[in-house]
């Protein structure tokens, strides 16, 4: 899923952050500390930004179908 990568910006250390061999964040160490000071807070984050399931068994097939095709348009 994601690597990381260590490497150099104008003689400072940097870390890439990697997803499919492609970057898609790099920082260094001072950045590197901030995230690691408010790390709880950007776990909570990311948990209450992820997409809640919903309940469907209420709903008919004709009901599913059409949500479905919707979400995965």
């Amino acid at each position: 899923m994601f690597k990381t990568e260590i490497g150099e910006y104008k003689g400072s250390k940097t870390i890439s952050i990697m997803s499919d061999d492609r970057r898609v964040v790099s920082f260094g160490v001072s950045k590197a500390k901030a995230i690691l000071a408010t790390i709880d807070e950007i776990r909570q984050f990311v948990e209450n930004s992820e997409k809640k399931s919903v309940d469907l068994s209420n709903l008919s097939e004709d009901q599913k179908r059409t949500i479905m095709q919707f979400i995965n348009k």
